[in-house]
């Protein structure tokens, strides 16, 4: 299939629009776009869909992980049957879910290199840049839920390259992704190091920046707002140093993540609120149980890396900061 124009993929694929749905929704289209396709014959555009509904089932917290790993390594198969490049972000998508869950895989199949262009998919978007630009937002999903905020640093000039030579025609749901792990990212790059500016990274405008996005794409729907929230949370405590201004803002954003079942979103709003309460008011009874939220709702996402980690910040609650980011 060579052109574009299957409306249960145009659905599936409606990227920014798409947030406006709301994650199940948006997850139900492309399922089904995935489900036409194997059916009806189509296998190219249905196994290109399948890579985007795993993609953003792990970004909106849609599914828990535990589900979204079988789901996968279904699609691994078929795609490793087919020699299909979308196993190109496949396997990436895999290998960040072990990265949540703390379980190991043996082997993977060859990565197929996905074509320069043409065949399905957007049109203007060469298709080794989108495999390329993905595993870039998997990798800083996982350095803004780690705190490895020196592999960011390099994900972020990488991204900064990488948009030089990649100019997309429209804005898509990874753009919105990189927006705002960037935004958190750098807030909370500043901060840990008390730096606003390092290694060429003016940080304090990219969170800056990143929040003017969400203020416009906010307008358009409910399912950015719990993500504007959270980056102005994150200003007000870093860069702004206003810890009145902060504290109704991570409630707000808690509020929002969990009436719009963001529930891995809503566990990070919990444990950023957690460190803000911590540090700006010296309240560890508090922050130990937010950090107790968090992990619940970790949990319930199925990411068992990240209680482990809350587990431990629970437990270090009266140890010095600094140590903790380390």
């Amino acid at each position: 299939m060579s052109s574009w124009t299957w409306p249960a993929v145009d659905t599936a694929l409606s990227d920014l629009f798409s947030y406006i749905e709301g994650s199940q929704s948006r997850l139900q289209s492309q399922m089904m776009a995935v489900e036409v396709g194997l059916r009806g014959g189509d296998v190219e555009s249905a196994l290109t869909c399948a890579n985007i509904y795993l993609f953003t089932a792990l970004q909106t917290g849609g599914r828990p992980l535990d589900s979204l790993t079988t789901e996968v390594s279904r699609y691994i198969k078929e795609m490793t049957l087919r020699k299909h490049y979308a196993i190109a972000v496949a396997i990436p998508i895999r290998q960040a879910l072990q990265n949540f869950q703390s379980v190991s895989i043996d082997g993977d199949p060859t990565i197929i290199t996905p074509p320069n262009s043409g065949g399905v998919g957007p049109p203007g978007r060469n298709k080794r840049g989108i495999v390329l630009y993905r595993e870039y937002i998997l990798r800083l999903m996982l350095a803004c839920f780690f705190r490895k905020y020196d592999e960011a640093k390099t994900i972020i000039k990488q991204c900064d390259e990488f948009h030089k030579t990649n100019k997309f025609e429209s804005i898509s749901s990874q753009d919105v992704e990189e927006s705002f792990l960037v935004g958190i990212i750098c807030t909370s790059i500043i901060e840990n190091c008390f730096d606003e500016e390092e290694d060429g990274i003016d940080y304090a405008q990219r969170a800056l920046d990143a929040t003017k996005k969400f203020e416009e794409w906010a307008k358009n729907g409910p399912h950015f707002q719990h993500r504007l929230a959270l980056l102005q949370a994150q200003v007000a405590f870093s860069i702004e140093r206003d810890h009145e201004k902060a504290a109704p803002l991570y409630e707000e954003a808690i509020r929002l993540a969990e009436e719009h079942a963001f529930v891995h979103e809503q566990a990070l709003a919990c444990e950023l609120s957690a460190f803000y309460e911590r540090k700006a008011h010296v309240d560890f009874p508090k922050a130990r149980q937010i950090f107790q939220v968090a992990r619940k709702l970790y949990g319930a996402w199925g990411a068992t890396a990240k209680v482990t980690d809350m587990d431990e910040m629970i437990d270090s609650c009266d140890v010095p900061l600094s140590s903790l980011w380390a």
